[in-house]
């Protein structure tokens, strides 16, 4: 099983993020280095974010599959549900939330502040627009996800009601996020050099910016219309079910 997980896209995809600021320190140094030293490296690499919220996920893991009582899901299926729990125990939570909005992860934080701006200020004018975000991934969108990873193999049929909540805030979120910093003409993350060709731009603008919320933003939708879809369809059986009944 662990070794299905190391290859799974989204675990995959936690690996790349969590090793970006070592390959940063290289590429895009700060002013002041924040991992170049051993007791810089050990701080970042045993930052209580990262590890609450992973050891979060392996109990949400545990109890998840204890039991044999698991439901035997598509690849695609199980691809869906480790997107979720990653989100519940690292994206929203580690990242955004500890590492963005509280500042709580050395090594990480510096370089939230290094990509957008607003996440040194998070009291102070626009950057409040990213701390109601964090404050909502941690409240709505990180405990939503790991619902849906146990509903998802365990087989409830509540999961589709709580994988809408998950993806509406999650698809809102990023939008609000976006559209914030997009109608001031990106002033807080390098909008102004978006077409200068240049590793900063295309990592704080391009990627930072606009790929990752065009990820987050784009994969909620599609996840709002097929749990439309889901719902549509057992409310169609279950309406169907009830009139053999009576007949």
């Amino acid at each position: 099983r662990a070794r299905r997980m190391m290859v799974d896209p989204s675990f995959a995809f936690v690996a790349a993020v969590w090793l970006t600021p070592f390959l940063l320190e290289v590429a895009m140094p700060l002013p002041e280095p924040v991992l170049s030293t051993p007791e810089q490296i050990l701080q970042y690499v045993f930052a209580w974010p990262p590890i609450v919220f992973g050891l979060v996920g392996i109990a949400v893991v545990w109890v998840t599959h204890r039991g044999g009582k698991c439901q035997n899901l598509t690849k695609s299926e199980k691809m869906l549900a480790n997107w979720y729990l990653v989100n519940g125990c690292f994206f929203m939570s580690a990242m955004d939330f500890s590492a963005g909005t509280l500042q709580a992860w050395p090594g990480m934080w510096q370089r939230y502040i290094q990509l957008d701006n607003r996440y040194g200020k998070p009291w102070e004018g626009d950057g409040v627009t990213v701390t109601i975000t964090g404050i909502q991934e941690i409240l709505i969108q990180a405990p939503t996800a790991l619902f849906v990873y146990y509903a998802m193999y365990r087989g409830h049929d509540w999961r589709l009601a709580v994988e809408m909540v998950f993806n509406l805030a999650s698809s809102f979120g990023t939008w609000y996020f976006y559209l914030a910093e997009a109608l001031r003409g990106f002033p807080n993350t390098d909008g102004e050099r978006a077409f200068q060709p240049s590793f900063q731009s295309i990592y704080r603008f391009w990627i930072g910016t606009n790929f990752f919320c065009f990820l987050w933003f784009s994969i909620g939708c599609w996840n709002i219309a097929r749990t439309m879809t889901d719902i549509a369809r057992l409310a169609s059986s279950s309406s169907a079910s009830s009139s053999i009944k009576q007949d």
